[in-house]
């Protein structure tokens, strides 16, 4: 398959992280994000921002062989109502010798294979159980995404096999944007994170809905029993502002599972 390359950028330098099909493509958050060598086909991008701004934006595009594609994060209003997007800014043919097969741009069939799996995975894989550690006692932050973590007992009939669909989420974001307070929010958050399976980059999503860090804190311990895959909540981790905030949250979810036991 030929490859592609897509930009996205903010006219107002506004820093953040680029996700492609669920995968984060930028270490630092920038205001400026290239991914080169993208297979051909339909994607789904997604913009993170370093400092919420109250809205996600998302687009699922079919990107053409041999193409470079750039996008331009616009803010639009409609009365009361506010929202961004991301909208095609231009499409230009790459030179010849990028889109040029050769032996370095071909996989194996059983490679890409792999590659393909690894790509459904957020949505079709059945992930095992295992266990979290206990949390450290060093000031140093808590690294979630290296321990291993698990559902607590008792909670074990919600058998979440496979996380909502990215248009179904959608759908979850809106309603929780039109509540007009955080506590509200809140108990809308808490009742849609027990009726559907979510990932942790989505509950991530929804943490950034919140201006209130306690009650990010609140809803993130809730929300990680009903995670599709707990042993990613470091991205869970790194959407709070202060590193107490992220101990705080590895120290309850450790402390309920410790109380199950008993």
């Amino acid at each position: 398959m030929a490859q592609v390359e897509l930009v996205v950028q903010h006219p107002d330098k506004d820093k953040f992280y680029l996700f492609v099909d669920g995968l984060r493509e930028n270490e630092d958050p920038r205001s400026r994000v290239k991914v080169k060598k993208l297979q051909d086909g339909p994607h789904h991008i997604k913009v993170i921002f370093e400092k919420p701004q109250g809205s996600t934006p998302q687009l699922k595009v079919n990107l053409e062989a041999g193409y470079a594609y750039e996008f331009e994060i616009k803010r639009y209003a409609n009365g009361t109502r506010k929202w961004l997007a991301l909208n095609e800014i231009s499409k230009k043919e790459l030179p010849p010798k990028v889109v040029k097969k050769t032996l370095s741009d071909t996989l194996p069939v059983q490679e890409l294979k792999v590659a393909s799996d690894k790509s459904d995975s957020l949505f079709n894989a059945h992930l095992p159980i295992p266990k979290i550690s206990e949390p450290s006692d060093s000031a140093n932050r808590v690294n979630i995404m290296q321990d291993s973590v698990a559902l607590p007992p008792g909670k074990m009939e919600f058998q979440c096999q496979n996380p909502v669909r990215p248009l179904t989420f959608d759908t979850i974001l809106e309603e929780l944007q039109s509540a007009p307070k955080d506590e509200m929010r809140l108990e809308r958050a808490l009742s849609y994170s027990e009726k559907h399976c979510l990932s942790a980059i989505q509950i991530m999503e929804i943490l950034q809905l919140f201006d209130q860090e306690s009650l990010k804190i609140d809803y993130a311990t809730h929300a990680y029993r009903f995670c599709f895959d707990p042993m990613n909540y470091q991205f869970v981790e790194d959407s709070f502002k202060y590193e107490a905030s992220a101990r705080e949250l590895h120290n309850r979810i450790y402390s309920e599972q410790e109380k199950s036991k008993r």
